[in-house]
């Protein structure tokens, strides 16, 4: 091999490698193997009979908790009776009433009526960390409203809301009566959102007033959507891999694994939503926190392995309650039995406590500080804008590429007498194109008619796909 032919090779070779180097940085670039196995102390105790004295409470007492009216202000004054008297604190408080933040949401019912003057409540507790040096704040929230006051065009649906909204309330009280003595290595709050029902809009006005510095302590967001009323119980946190899913997932080792297909739907919500889709794991309050790059971790109870209803299936065979008048504890007994119902709640406070609980303190905030690194933008940068960056560069990079390509091209075509010489009695390789000699002369001959190849041409070749 010549000199120049080695040169030549060299300069292939180089761009060979800029292109392959270019594409296994964009591929690896803030990826990160995430942790599967987590050492960690499992909480035990039998639950489920609180939880369920609670949503009968909900459901007998405070049956109507629709947004913007008079027995969702009750309801409120409830559960902040119970949050005060379990000896949690809030920084907010509306007419008296210890821990309510009330606001004027503005939005139209279903049945198309607006309200734009009307007062809605959340209601926020807390409990700061047992020793100063808090590892930060992790929020657990529900909605608490329902669709009670909603109507059909003649009456109410009545409908007390126990799978909607019921049982997370039931699940959140329970868990704030048996925290309130225990050491906690983290910032505890306790947020029961008002307009679940309509967009989540109780959060979504609690998480707009969340300052950066308030954010940068919040490390993980958990969420009680809808519960006992679906086949499963599932425990949603991204839609990556990710260590802090990992240990959680771990936690609730009984819990049913998220499938892959989640029956995708393409919405988007709000203007800096962070995918362009939302599936029935996104569908709760941690959407506006997940918005903001915050850890979230969802409990909901569907079959999400089923097909039968757009977005998402509650149970195979039967006509899903979500956001209708059949929303009703009632129905929650019929379908999974009192036993199934404080058996499905156990196992979402087991989780919880398990998550919770001191002893697992160090491993949790190990999982949650990789977040980042393992794909979770933790900046103020929404990933759908990190996206649209990421395919500039990749346009700006491959641009790159064929540009020097083509110079380094142009060059050696420039300088092939310099970099490639022909010598004389180095004769150019050429060899002939199989049948050239047979189709020269015919092109040769400028009087030829089709007959004169030899080809027979009866028909009109309108079946022959490729003229």
């Amino acid at each position: 091999m010549t000199v120049n032919g080695i040169k030549k090779r060299t300069i292939v070779a180089i761009i060979a490698v800029l292109m392959t180097v270019s594409v296994i940085t964009l591929s690896l670039s803030g990826c990160q193997t995430p942790d599967r196995q987590f050492e960690i102390n499992a909480a035990e105790g039998d639950y489920g009979g609180r939880v369920y004295e609670y949503m009968q409470t909900l459901a007998n007492d405070y049956p109507a908790r629709t947004m913007a009216t008079e027995g969702e202000r009750k309801a409120a004054e409830y559960i902040s009776s119970v949050m005060s008297g379990l000896g949690y604190t809030s920084e907010y408080e509306y007419e008296g009433i210890k821990g309510l933040d009330g606001f004027k949401p503005g939005f139209t019912r279903y049945d198309g009526s607006s309200v734009s003057d009307a007062y809605a409540y959340n209601v926020i507790f807390e409990k700061k960390a047992s020793s100063e040096s808090s590892l930060g704040e992790i929020l657990l929230m529900c909605q608490y409203d329902n669709l009670y006051s909603e109507t059909d065009g003649e009456k109410e649906w009545q409908a007390d809301g126990s799978y909607e909204s019921g049982g997370a309330v039931a699940v959140m009280l329970t868990l704030a009566e048996t925290l309130k003595d225990k050491a906690s290595d983290y910032d505890l709050t306790f947020a029961f959102f008002t307009g679940g029902s309509y967009t989540w809009m109780g959060a979504k006005q609690y998480t707009d007033n969340l300052k950066r510095a308030d954010l940068d302590k919040l490390r993980l967001a958990i969420n009680f959507s809808m519960l006992f009323g679906g086949s499963n119980l599932y425990l949603y946190t991204s839609e990556k891999e990710m260590s802090y899913g990992n240990f959680m997932t771990q936690a609730g080792s009984g819990l049913t694994k998220v499938p892959k297909d989640k029956n995708i739907s393409f919405n988007v919500l709000t203007n800096d939503a962070i995918l362009n889709y939302v599936h029935a794991g996104m569908l709760g309050n941690h959407y506006y926190l997940m918005n903001k790059q915050i850890p979230v971790a969802d409990f909901l109870s569907l079959d999400w392995s089923c097909k039968d209803n757009p977005m998402m299936t509650e149970m195979k065979g039967k006509t899903n309650v979500y956001h209708s008048k059949d929303d009703t504890f009632a129905t929650l007994k019929e379908r999974k039995g009192e036993q199934g119902i404080k058996d499905e709640a156990n196992g979402v406070m087991l989780t919880c406590l398990t998550v919770l609980d001191p002893s697992n303190s160090e491993v949790l905030s190990s999982a949650l500080a990789k977040a980042g690194d393992e794909g979770l933008n933790l900046t103020a940068q929404s990933a759908r804008t990190n996206s649209l960056l990421n395919i500039i560069l990749k346009i700006v990079l491959i641009a790159a590429i064929f540009a020097v390509s083509g110079t380094v091209k142009r060059y050696v075509q420039k300088h092939k007498d310099k970099y490639i010489p022909q010598t004389e009695d180095e004769p150019a390789n050429e060899t002939p194109e199989p049948f050239s000699d047979a189709f020269d002369d015919f092109s040769k001959s400028k009087s030829a008619k089709p007959d004169d190849t030899g080809i027979k041409q009866d028909d009109d070749f309108k079946d022959d796909p490729f003229v």
